[in-house]
This record gives C-alpha cells, structure tokens and sequence, in this order.
C-alpha cells in the first residue's frame, strides 16, 4: 500500500517522503524494495526497522506541475513480485506577482495613494496563504482582496514619506510554501512651489 504520495493528499512540493507498507501473507521476507517516478529510473526503498515500513526521500521539483505517477515494487526470495502505481500533484510555481500602482511610472505620488497588485497562482493549489507589502524598510503590512479577483489592495498617506524616490515589495507564498516577492521604486512629492 502507498502510503505517500497519494491522489488523495493534495498538491505535493519539494523534498517528500515516498513510503509504503509491504507484508507478505505467507511470511517469506521481501528482498527487494524499489519506486520510480513517471518513466524515471528504479531506485531503492529503505526497510524500516524490523517493520513492513519502506520509505525514501524524493525531490519534486526535478518534476513537472501537475499529476505524476509513482510505482512502487517488492519481489520476495523466491521471486514473487508486485507493482503498485500511485498518481500525486506537483506544485513548485511561486505566485505571479504584477504591482499595478505605486510604480517608477505613475510617479510622482502625493497625498493618500492605493497600492494594488495583480497575484496568480497559475496552479490553483489552493488560496495563497499570505499577500503582504512593505515600504522601504518598514514593517510588512497584508494587503486585502478585492472579491474573488485576482486584485489586492491597500491604501498609504505617502505624507509620511520624505520626498523622493522609495520602493515598494509586495510578497505573496501559497499554501505549499512557494513564494514570490517583487520589487517596484516610486517617487514621492509631496511639496508645494514655492512662489516668489
């Protein structure tokens, strides 16, 4: 039995165990314990202990998003055998992260100015986890969604900011762990001419 991966476990990324549990109803040992991944090459499982436990760490993101396969095979000493295939999800794409507002080109900014961000997660594991920004280097502040949209917002009084150039970071990190921060500078003026 396939214990990890499964179709049934989510989106998977990263480094994952891949683990079974083999028994042999008549009691001979099994001698030879192996997985592949998709079409990839056969590679040893490890027995735990003294159990019917096999496991072994494996790397997701030499894999591509979607649904992969695992096998998983046991041959006993006298050389029964049996092969069983598992599907399993792979997510390893951070979010997509557009600042729409507060950039070099809308510049200059001044008064009380929204920050809005376009973020997508192209595989739709889930609902990301996080959406926060900074300014300069002050702390992160989390940005709201608009609705079910794609669009998150936020609203700054650029008064507190000293005239110039600034930059924004806004981050994002979805329910796997995967993140994105992208950068933007902007410039601030908040001063009136000055009529002589």
């Amino acid at each position: 039995t396939i214990n990890n991966p499964t179709s049934g476990g989510g989106y998977y990324a990263g480094n994952i165990e891949i683990n079974a549990t083999i028994t042999d109803a008549v009691g001979g040992d099994a001698t030879t314990y192996r997985f592949q991944v998709n079409s990839g090459s056969w590679q040893d499982l490890t027995l735990s202990g003294g159990n019917d436990y096999i496991y072994a760490v494996f790397d997701t993101t030499t894999l591509p998003d979607g649904t992969n396969y695992v096998n998983v095979t046991a041959e006993d000493e006298v050389g029964n055998n049996n092969t069983v295939m598992e599907t399993f999800d792979v997510d390893n794409t951070m979010p997509a992260i557009t600042i729409n507002n507060l950039t070099a080109a809308g510049s200059p900014y001044a008064g009380s100015v929204e920050l809005n961000a376009t973020i997508v997660d192209a595989d739709g594991n889930g609902d990301d986890t996080t959406y926060r920004y900074q300014i300069d280097s002050n702390d992160w502040i989390t940005l709201t969604q608009v609705g079910a949209t794609t669009w998150y917002i936020d609203t700054n009084d650029t008064t507190f900011l000293s005239d110039g150039t600034h930059y924004v970071n806004v981050t994002a990190e979805d329910t796997l762990g995967n993140n994105n921060t992208v950068m933007e500078t902007f410039v601030v003026d908040n001063t009136a001419p000055t009529i002589t």
